[in-house]
């Protein structure tokens, strides 16, 4: 697009097709990987650990149905064997004991398979500093693309070569990148939009995170992918946005603040600046990015050990942390993760649950796209706010449902309501806005490093809930969401008492609001100071 008579800058083809193919690569696969390990489990499952001949020759009989070893996917089916109303087929004592040793092993073999995407995340997190520093937002991502394609390669290898091992190097993989993309992709698109436009561009990172939930669950289904001879080629797919963006990346742009402040190349970032913007009036925008690159240069880049310990920036990183930690505690990949079994415990058959799941992951797209119409009317900590109070009430009613659901015939579709209840408080402010506020809160100096501890924070949540959360839930049942709704509760109660609302705000206003928490004095840049007279030694 070309400049208005007026001056104003449009969204130019230029801008949209950079934050897309961001998005896109990065963002959407993260979604997909975070849903693709479970439609084909059961197929995987198979063919890394099939179940020994001399255990499918066992049929169990209980209350008139018959099933064989192969259908106990986990210790609670298999133990079930063993009740009053229950009858092995065989004299054998022996083999029961040996299905059920069986099906724990091949339970928990592959939920390390699965877990480790987790561990590969925070180390992806923990390199966002360096790379984005070294390399740039857009080069760095680049760098990212091909660790994608070595696990779609690894995804190929384990399903033709039935190599249990490929399959965990391309989970460590995959799990790299995601951690990576998570920091980067928000701060990406965050730098190149403008100031008015930061909010509703901003709820794109967590809407095609959602799109990707979703794809992954429908092609999953058995009438697409969901088929033994095709699992590996649907993890697979994963490569396909990155080729995406390796073709695109000659046609997208660095980020000028990174160009102008980092790189002191004022040249290049205004040139790019005036292509994203469709305007050659970009002076006001150039001018905060001097004011920052003078107040970066008197401060240098910060070290994650400065980030931590440096007192202007404090409470900025308390918040976050805790946002990213509200987020993922607040049970959302508990509920994303075993909706099949809040739905079995309801009552619905294997074939309902599998459309329900595809429904929830269709509203949770809906409801990002609500957000991203209200980020800049209502505000990033209304919607917080607004997000979390819904929350509560689910979080507390899923349990009053899941313990009386032998009340009556109507009680258990009451669960479905309390699902679909939780994730429109979570779509429409704590899914999206923490990634907003990751690259809000900072200003240019502290921003690569508050990027990753906070993602760190993220990702470590996200390996504590996918591996305790059965074990607890096992234990305390439906009580577990008491848990998750006393995070939301306080997550409320802190947004509320103490966080700004940022939306329209420059870097400087919103470090202010911080400033007296952090007992540092405001600052103030009514003096404009040009780019090219720092000291460059």
């Amino acid at each position: 697009m070309v400049e208005s008579s007026s001056g104003e800058s449009k969204q130019t083809f230029y801008f949209k097709l950079s934050v897309f193919a961001c998005v896109f690569a990065g963002s959407f696969q993260y979604g997909y990987n975070i849903s693709s390990a479970n439609g084909p489990a059961t197929f995987i499952k198979d063919t890394f650990y099939p179940v020994p001949a001399n255990l499918t020759e066992v049929v169990w009989t209980k209350a008139n149905e018959t099933w064989t070893v192969t259908d106990c996917t986990d210790v609670a089916s298999c133990a079930s064997c063993n009740e009053a109303d229950c009858k092995l087929d065989y004299a054998s004592a022996a083999i029961p004991v040996e299905a059920k040793k069986f099906s724990e092993d091949r339970e928990n073999k592959y939920a390390f398979q699965v877990g480790i995407f987790a561990v590969g995340g925070i180390t992806g997190s923990f390199l966002v500093k360096t790379l984005i520093t070294k390399f740039g937002r857009k080069g760095s991502q680049a760098i990212n693309m091909f660790v994608s394609l070595a696990a779609a390669a690894n995804f190929l290898g384990a399903y033709y070569y039935k190599s249990d091992v490929c399959f965990t190097v391309a989970r460590i993989l995959i799990g790299l990148f995601s951690g990576f993309a998570t920091g980067v992709c928000p701060m990406y698109i965050m730098e190149i939009s403008s100031r008015n436009d930061r909010g509703k561009i901003g709820v794109l990172n967590q809407l095609l995170i959602t799109i990707g939930i979703l794809v992954a669950q429908i092609i999953a289904l058995p009438a697409l992918m969901g088929k033994a001879e095709l699992w590996g080629w649907f993890l697979a797919l994963t490569a396909a946005p990155a080729i995406f963006w390796l073709l695109t990346y000659t046609m997208t742009a660095e980020s000028p603040r990174y160009t102008i402040i980092e790189k002191s190349d004022e040249a290049s970032g205004r040139k790019v600046l005036e292509k994203l913007r469709g305007t050659s009036n970009v002076e006001e925008e150039i001018d905060e990015m001097r004011e920052e690159a003078i107040k970066a240069q008197a401060e240098e880049e910060m070290s994650l050990g400065q980030v931590l310990s440096e007192k202007s920036i404090r409470w900025q990183l308390i918040s976050i942390c805790l946002m990213m930690l509200c987020q993922q505690l607040s049970g959302i990949n508990a509920v994303f993760f075993y909706t099949n079994k809040i739905f079995a415990a309801a009552g619905y058959t294997e074939a309902t649950q599998l459309k329900l799941s595809v429904l929830i992951g269709a509203e949770n797209v809906a409801m990002t796209f609500v957000s991203m119409a209200l980020m800049e009317k209502m505000g990033r900590k209304s919607l917080m706010v607004w997000g979390y109070g819904i929350m509560v009430v689910f979080c507390f009613a899923m349990v009053g449902v899941l313990n009386c659901l032998d009340k009556a015939t109507w009680v258990p579709h009451l669960s479905v309501f309390c699902v679909m209840g939780y994730i429109v408080g979570f779509a429409i402010g704590p899914g999206p806005v923490p990634w907003i506020w990751n690259t809000e809160f900072f200003q240019q100096s502290a921003r690569a490093g508050g990027a990753t501890i906070s993602c760190v924070i993220c990702w470590v949540c996200t390996y504590l809930v996918g591996q305790f959360f059965p074990a607890i839930q096992l234990k305390i049942g439906a009580y577990v969401f008491v848990f998750f709704g006393a995070i939301c509760l306080f997550a409320f109660f802190y947004i509320k008492a103490k966080l700004p609302e940022t939306k329209g705000r420059t870097f400087e206003s919103i470090f202010n609001h911080f400033a007296k928490m952090n007992g540092v004095p405001e600052q103030n840049s009514e003096t404009k100071i040009p780019l090219t007279s720092r000291d460059d030694e």
